[in-house]
């Protein structure tokens, strides 16, 4: 595969367009996010990205998919501040920003309303708004009536929910999410990927969402940008156009399933450049 950027409609002839190069301050243009010929080398050496370009648009919903170890959780981080780039520019208004990782992170010693609670409470958010807050996102998540257990007393696929409450308690306009559901089963990950499309849906935040399962790409994105393995590089991009509400009967469409072939494909060929899969 040539190592320019590959962009090609999902489902229709309408290519993605994508703006102008080079360097836009914040504020010139409506993207919520922009990496600029971003690269990043580790202290042991290891090169972890390299050139990487990515504008992502207000409101959109974005998946990376990738090869294991092809730098796509590193680009999260660096979208998120957590991680240092190397080269290049990253623009970002990091004020209004939230990140779940893969794991939950509660805190084992603090209840689930005190767990949502806790980044508004380090921002000094006074305690009555704070929970005023902190009940609406449990009641938006489905956990209303568990907004005193701790969290050893919770499912995988509820602790997820109240990270993500958390997360939503600070009305992020830009939303990261690093493989949240990799740990779940099949029917909990299913269930969590509808409330995440509705989420997106009621919330209207720009989304991130890293990720190895191609179904979960397609079922959430309005675009799915497919990395080449390390050091990371955007190798295809795909529009999705999949009607919205996101419904789990779509996964069973023919629309759906050629998606993911076309997603797998290109996958499969930053793996085996020369289409040999063997």
């Amino acid at each position: 595969m040539a190592a320019a950027s590959t962009v090609t409609d999902l489902f229709s002839k309408n290519a993605v367009t994508r703006l102008p190069e080079g360097p836009r301050p914040r504020g010139t243009t409506p993207l919520t996010l922009s990496f600029e010929n971003v690269s990043m080398t580790y202290p042991d050496g290891t090169e972890a990205l390299r050139d990487v370009s990515l504008d992502i648009q207000k409101g959109e919903f974005v998946s990376i998919i990738g090869p294991s170890g092809c730098g796509k959780s590193t680009l999260a981080r660096i979208a998120s501040g957590l991680l240092e780039h190397s080269e290049g520019q990253v623009y970002i208004d990091r004020d209004h920003l939230a990140f779940t990782f893969q794991e939950a992170t509660l805190l084992p010693w603090r209840r689930v309303m005190a767990n949502i609670e806790l980044l508004m409470e380090l921002r000094g958010v006074p305690a009555a708004q704070r929970r005023r807050i902190a009940q609406e996102q449990v009641d938006l998540v489905g956990l209303t009536g568990f907004e005193n257990r701790f969290p050893r007393a919770l499912s995988g696929g509820m602790k997820m929910r109240a990270s993500l409450a958390r997360s939503l308690s600070l009305n992020p306009s830009v939303f990261l999410f690093d493989e949240p559901f990799g740990a779940l089963d099949e029917i909990t990950r299913e269930r969590l990927l509808d409330e995440t499309s509705a989420l997106h849906r009621v919330k209207g935040f720009t989304g991130v969402f890293i990720t190895h399962s191609i179904p979960e790409a397609v079922f959430l994105s309005d675009r799915v940008v497919v990395m080449g393995a390390r050091p990371g590089r955007i190798a295809a991009e795909f529009a999705v156009d999949l009607p919205h509400p996101r419904t789990s009967d779509m996964r069973f469409t023919p629309e759906f399933a050629a998606g993911c072939v076309t997603v797998s494909k290109a996958l499969r060929q930053t793996i085996h450049p020369t289409g040999d899969a063997s």
